[in-house]
């Protein structure tokens, strides 16, 4: 007979909260505390598997960072070219130097994307170079912030 047919009858709980308690391989403790120790090539034979899936999943997370990144960037470029294009026909006909002031701040917009692109690019390299089998034993520091 299930539990359904009688609410008044408690169900059996297990035991904590109900969910799955999930161990780490290495035998560390099972905390979701923060900075977690780095997976490294030279890890026990159980947590190989995990450290090749990591590394693909950090690997493909970078490329497609870094591809978005690099569609951005020819976009940008694109419009930027087409602009200035169009601002050098219009100030050789009227002759009005405003049009030199907007094309100066378009070479400042692709520069801020070309920027872009490069931080991109580095943080992915960094994120992508703790999960290399010649990871640091400790966390490395943060990013330096942007001045």
């Amino acid at each position: 007979m299930s539990n359904d047919a009688n609410p008044e009858t408690p169900s059996p709980k297990p035991p904590g909260n109900g969910l799955p308690t999930l161990r780490r391989v290495d035998g560390g403790p099972s905390s979701p505390g923060f900075p977690r120790p780095p997976l490294r090539a030279d890890a026990p034979p159980a947590q190989r598997p995990a450290l090749a899936l990591a590394q693909e999943m950090v690997a493909h997370a970078a490329a497609t960072a870094v591809a978005d990144a690099t569609n951005y960037l020819r976009s940008v470029g694109t419009l930027t070219t087409a602009s200035m294009a169009a601002c050098t026909k219009l100030m050789l006909q009227s002759k009005d130097p405003a049009y030199g002031d907007l094309m100066g701040q378009m070479n400042q917009t692709l520069s801020a994307a070309a920027q872009t692109f490069e931080d991109i690019g580095l943080r992915a390299a960094t994120i992508l170079s703790l999960f290399s089998p010649s990871a640091p034993p400790s966390n490395p520091p943060p990013p330096p912030d942007k001045a």
